[in-house]
């Protein structure tokens, strides 16, 4: 007679049965790349380009960590806490609301709204007169 053979030959033991400290095997895991974060903005216009564009680079370098628009709006909303910037943060929570859950809109979707709240008025103007 045949012995016997275990179908899984390398059996990983289960609670209770030696396993002391086993981490999950985890191919590729990368961490956040390190560097400097996108500054708080407080909803002044005229730093807000500088602002749009450090959230840009840095979900852009991290884009395997912040994967999907939820995560980027969040991360972007989450550097929106003071002054004009922290309402609009507060106002864009309660519109995009329903049903108890936040909806997200599409990542580009959601910079066009913070760019027609946010970019200068006056782009035009202000760089004449920067002239």
């Amino acid at each position: 007679m045949a012995p016997i053979q275990n179908p899984n030959p390398n059996p990983r033991p289960g609670p209770g049965a030696g396993a002391v400290n086993q981490q999950p095997n985890i191919p590729n895991a990368r961490k956040e790349v390190r560097m400097n974060m996108p500054p708080e903005f407080d909803g002044d216009r005229k730093k807000y380009k500088k602002f749009r564009q450090a959230i840009v680079l840095y979900l852009g370098v991290n884009r395997h960590i912040y994967d999907d628009d939820e995560a980027k709006i969040g991360f972007t909303l989450s550097y929106m806490a003071e002054k004009e910037a922290a309402q609009w943060h507060e106002s864009w929570i309660e519109n995009h609301t329903q049903g108890g859950m936040v909806w997200f809109p599409t990542f580009n979707d959601f910079l066009a709204e913070l760019d027609r709240a946010f970019s200068p008025i006056d782009s035009v103007g202000d760089a004449m007169h920067k002239l």
